[in-house]
């Protein structure tokens, strides 16, 4: 049997990659990062979707994309942005509609056949959700989010999102998911889902607490400025994903 490491080596030789965008020009505007945000940039939320050949029969590429560009994007208009940095060097996402990376791909294997092959080995997995952190090439051009189309020997297909934390959390990505599909069967979202700023928050008396060091915990150094682990850092060397 074929080792998962060869198949996902197949499955990267016959990517494509291409981008959409929102139909409407957004006009450049601004989405600040909260220091919760900014907690979780190297944090990624993953998610692979499944469908049958009879679910996606006669469904092409251009009949997936059409409905993030006219309907999806326009609403999620952030996650179609970029990192940049303000003048004091704190990063934001600059609303720029450079659009969300999408990932086609081909497999050799039918759907329960990769199936079978993730319950012996899960990260098998990882080769259906494309895989590039924020910073691996270049900050500023670095997708939010992929997402990738898989289409197998069986005429059966996969979804893969890979979403930014700062983004939002998985309910976030989920919601993204859900909302697409609903596009993808027809419904027309009339309401701007985008978020709007958070008032600001009231300012508390300082409650001032015993300096006490809890034993179960221990300070890690913090990330800083930096976007990729060391062990990121080594893993996109080494690959050519």
């Amino acid at each position: 049997m074929v080792s998962s490491t060869d198949n996902i080596h197949r499955l990267k030789s016959s990517m494509r990659l291409s981008s959409v965008a929102p139909a409407t020009v957004t006009g450049r505007k601004v989405h600040e990062l909260t220091n919760v945000d900014l907690a979780m940039k190297l944090h990624y939320i993953k998610g692979v979707y499944f469908f049958n050949s009879y679910a996606v029969e006669g469904l092409t590429v251009f009949d997936l994309k059409k409905p993030m560009v006219i309907h999806l994007l326009p609403l999620y208009f952030v996650a179609a942005g970029r990192i940049r940095r303000s003048e004091t060097g704190r990063p934001f996402i600059m609303c720029n509609d450079g659009g969300v990376r999408i990932v086609e791909a081909r497999c050799d294997e039918t759907v329960d056949e990769w199936l079978a092959m993730a319950v012996e080995d899960d990260s098998t997995f990882d080769g259906l959700a494309y895989n590039q952190a924020l910073g691996d090439t270049d900050l500023d051009f670095s997708p939010l989010v992929f997402i990738q189309f898989t289409w197998f020997k069986c005429g059966g297909m996969s979804v893969g999102i890979s979403w930014a934390n700062v983004l939002g959390d998985a309910f976030s990505a989920s919601t993204f998911v859900n909302l697409w599909g609903k596009t993808m069967a027809g419904y027309v979202p009339h309401k701007s889902l985008h978020v709007p700023d958070w008032p600001a928050k009231p300012k508390l008396p300082l409650l001032v607490l015993p300096k006490v060091t809890p034993n179960a915990l221990k300070r890690i150094d913090s990330v800083g400025d930096l976007w990729l682990t060391p062990l990121l850092e080594i893993w996109a060397k080494a690959t050519d994903y």
